[in-house]
């Protein structure tokens, strides 16, 4: 896997928002899809959110319908008993027009085209200020096998 982050506030005409951005290739678009190529490839991609309401993390392939390891991965962060809750996209409420659902992120696009399972997973702001709760995180993103 692999790990790259941006500002919270750019908005999908900034080419700095990896996630977002749709008017035309990137370099780390192009990176992103020669990694894709790789036998055995897997990628999590983490962002942060502010919408406190909607639950401490939601995680999501950009699939209405989720695959074993994304559902496992959502079912290990419910253990950490987050006191907003862990939600699953689409499975568990939540529009599919909703921002944090990752259906047109072009990365997940590019994944679920070359067969590579990919899992995108929203942190809060209260998550991401916690190392305790991060640490956590981590642990139980491990905990979670790996896609085959």
């Amino acid at each position: 896997g692999w790990w790259a982050g941006g500002d919270t506030e750019l908005k999908s005409t900034d080419p700095a928002d990896v996630a977002n951005f749709v008017h035309g290739p990137t370099v780390f678009q192009e990176v992103h899809e020669s990694l894709l190529q790789l036998p055995d490839a897997y990628v999590m991609q983490l962002h942060g959110f502010d919408h406190e309401d909607e639950a401490d993390m939601v995680v999501s392939s950009g699939d209405p319908d989720p695959s074993p390891w994304v559902r496992e991965l959502a079912s290990a962060y419910r253990r950490l008993d987050l006191p907003n809750g862990v939600r699953l996209f689409a499975t568990e409420g939540g529009s599919p027009d909703t921002e944090l659902t990752a259906r047109s992120n072009p990365q997940g696009v590019a994944a679920r085209r070359a067969g590579v399972p990919w899992v995108h997973v929203e942190l809060s702001r209260s998550v991401r200020s916690n190392d305790s709760v991060l640490v956590a995180v981590m642990h139980a993103t491990n905990q979670a096998q790996a896609p085959t």
